[in-house]
């Protein structure tokens, strides 16, 4: 007798719709939401939140005296407004250990401290070949050379600020293959979250046997 398939499909919709939910480092909580919810939806499972936010997935087994327990997190690598530039585009400081040149030119999504939210791109101050010519190549892919200049008309510090900027997010692409910077702690929870609803038929099978 062959064991319970994973259901592919379902696997694949939960990654996409991780994926593009974003949850930069202290912006978590709508990712932890998402995962929450689609444990509920799994019967054997019992959910909760510890103290601090985390959470705690647990499904009883035939004994409890050799407890096995996985890990993961769904904040991801981001970015936090250092600076609003004096041509009002945005200086940023990691959240989390990426290369800089990892994240040029990614589309991203800027989150104020009331909520709202703005694209913008992530871009070197030197990125038109036509005006800089080989200072392009030359530039530094760093702190100081990479900016966010957002979907927005503002063309000064003063009208950027006016807008209360916080986080900034690079948004990953889901279309064919998956690829995002984002995709590795993404990955494992969705394979986790496959493990965990494979699990429960796993238990009754073997009970069958």
């Amino acid at each position: 007798m062959s064991l319970p398939a994973v259901e592919t499909a379902s696997l694949i919709s939960f990654l996409s719709t991780l994926l593009n939910t974003p949850s930069p480092t202290g912006l978590s909580e709508p990712a932890i939401t998402l995962v929450e919810q689609a444990m509920l939806e799994i019967p054997g499972w019992r959910v909760e939140r510890t103290r601090k936010g985390a959470l705690l997935a647990t499904l009883p087994g035939e004994r409890s005296d050799q407890p096995r327990a996985l890990s993961a997190h769904v904040d991801t690598l981001g970015a936090m407004v250092k600076e609003i530039k004096p041509n009002g585009r945005l200086k940023m400081t990691q959240l989390g250990g990426y290369a800089w040149n990892a994240v040029e030119g990614e589309g991203c999504t800027i989150f104020t401290q009331d909520g709202k939210t703005c694209r913008g791109s992530i871009l070197i101050d030197a990125a038109s070949s036509h005006v800089y010519a080989k200072k392009v190549g030359e530039t530094p892919r760093d702190e100081d050379h990479l900016e966010v200049r957002l979907d927005e008309r503002s063309a000064s510090a003063d009208e950027t600020r006016s807008l209360a900027f916080r986080w900034v997010i690079s948004s990953p692409s889901t279309r064919g293959w998956r690829s995002t910077t984002v995709l590795s702690a993404r990955a494992i929870w969705t394979i986790k979250q496959a493990w965990r609803a494979w699990l429960p038929r796993r238990v009754r099978w073997r009970k069958r046997v």
